[in-house]
């Protein structure tokens, strides 16, 4: 067992946030805990450059980041671009304790979020629960960033057995296995069975994801309405259901999804280029010209 004085020394954290003198204060709140790896941006792109480069165990980033990509978008940007770290803790901070957006970015990337203002004995109790949390999947962890997807499965079950309270986070990362692997089967089986104890966001999701995957437009679909109703700023419903009508031929109807889902996060790249190929198709010339431009 790892010595709690001695588990932050090998941890490396990156600090984000527009605000100096938060990040300063931010900064040395982490080097008090005994974390010696920090980097600090002030912006989503020098971010996105810096966790590509390092691959930090924690990133603590503030939702309101002032021009370019929020908090938010930055995390759906490195989930687009299959940058983010099995083993990566993202803590999004914010002064939005209400927020629908920060509630939808729990749902789907349940690792952690802070309500400012807070103090450096609230950020320590979370940071180690995520710390001890990390330790106790390092082996799945290491055997999913080392391309072993057999081993990491086996490393879940193992690991469920051990100790009960991890099932759902064993089951999700199976899940998420499977789904890389294009196993839908298996994928859909681990999500329905969470579901049938608990209504969760990201297993509906998952669900959905597996629908589409194996030709059921039509029932992907409907889950993802059932998404966006609960939750309205929840983008990556929005995003399937683009795909749902692509596949269905209903390239209108894809067209105003994605509208809709550039309405709540216009940052995206991967949005941003899906409606211009869909304004294109109908000639919308000027929506298109923008689209690309940004």
């Amino acid at each position: 067992m790892v010595n709690p004085l001695q588990r932050y020394k090998s941890v490396s954290v990156l600090i984000l946030d527009d605000y100096s003198e938060f990040r300063l204060s931010l900064k040395q709140m982490v080097e008090s805990f005994g974390v010696n790896h920090i980097d600090v941006c002030t912006n989503a792109e020098d971010a996105l450059a810096c966790y590509s480069e390092h691959y930090h165990d924690i990133l603590l980033v503030d939702y309101n980041l002032g021009d370019g990509l929020n908090g938010l978008q930055l995390l759906a940007e490195l989930n687009h671009r299959n940058l983010l770290k099995y083993g990566t803790n993202y803590v999004l901070i914010t002064g939005e304790t209400a927020s629908d957006l920060v509630m939808g970015a729990l749902e789907y990337r349940p690792d952690d979020y802070l309500a400012k203002p807070f103090t450096k004995t609230t950020l320590k109790s979370r940071l180690d629960k995520l710390v001890e949390k990390a330790l106790a999947f390092k082996p799945i962890y290491n055997a999913l960033n080392q391309k072993k997807p057999k081993t990491a499965l086996s490393l879940c079950d193992q690991l469920m057995a051990e100790n009960k309270r991890v099932s759902i986070d064993c089951l999700r990362l199976k899940a998420d296995i499977y789904l890389k692997q294009l196993n839908y089967s298996q994928a859909l089986s681990i999500y329905n069975s969470i579901l049938h104890k608990r209504e969760l966001s990201w297993a509906q999701m998952g669900v959905a994801i597996c629908y589409l995957a194996l030709g059921e437009s039509y029932q992907s679909l409907e889950l993802c309405k059932l998404i966006v109703t609960k939750n309205s700023s929840a983008v990556e419903a929005y995003d399937l259901a683009c795909e749902c009508f692509i596949q269905q031929h209903d390239f209108e109807s894809a067209y105003a999804i994605t509208q809709k889902a550039i309405a709540h996060s216009p940052n995206s790249i991967i949005r941003q280029r899906q409606l211009a190929k869909l304004a294109t198709r109908y000639n919308e010339l000027e929506i298109a010209f923008n689209a690309y431009k940004r």
